[in-house]
């Protein structure tokens, strides 16, 4: 009977061993999976982390667009106005042009009137001078009798 409840005793601590090591196997998988289990959840934090820098760098991005659709809308209506503004610009331009041109051509028109009319004064001048000249020319006169004591009559020509 001892001998019965000494195989039996080895046989339970053979089992007991298989267990323990059974035991030390779960234990050392318990372990690992915790370890893992914390990996996991650093990691989930650290995506959650990433995650949320992205939302915050989307939502610039979104303002920043916004800014920038908002400026590109006054450039725009900016270049919109320079534009007209270059137009009618471009039209007072040519007005100016054509005025100049006209302008030109009426100081063109003038000039060759006061060439004429220099050359008409030049004229008159020369007559003038030679009608002067002429009247103070002495030119033999058939005298005439007098009207009264003071005056003579012009002479005959």
């Amino acid at each position: 009977e001892l001998r019965q409840a000494e195989v039996e005793n080895a046989m339970l601590k053979e089992e007991m061993g298989v267990m323990r090591s059974e035991l030390e196997k779960r234990e050392t998988e318990r372990v690992e999976m915790e370890r893992r289990h914390r990996e996991c959840e650093r990691r989930m934090a650290d995506w959650d982390r990433r995650a949320h820098d992205w939302e915050r760098q989307e939502s610039e991005l979104i303002s920043r667009i916004q800014d920038l659709e908002g400026t590109m809308g006054h450039l725009k209506a900016s270049l919109s106005a320079a534009r007209q503004a270059a137009a009618a610009t471009e039209s007072r331009v040519l007005d100016e042009e054509r005025r100049a041109v006209t302008a030109e051509g009426e100081v063109r028109i003038l000039e060759a009137r006061i060439t004429t009319l220099s050359k008409e004064l030049l004229d008159a001048q020369t007559q003038l001078h030679k009608a002067h000249r002429a009247s103070i020319t002495p030119t033999p006169v058939k005298q005439t009798a007098f009207i009264d004591s003071e005056r003579v009559s012009p002479p005959r020509r």
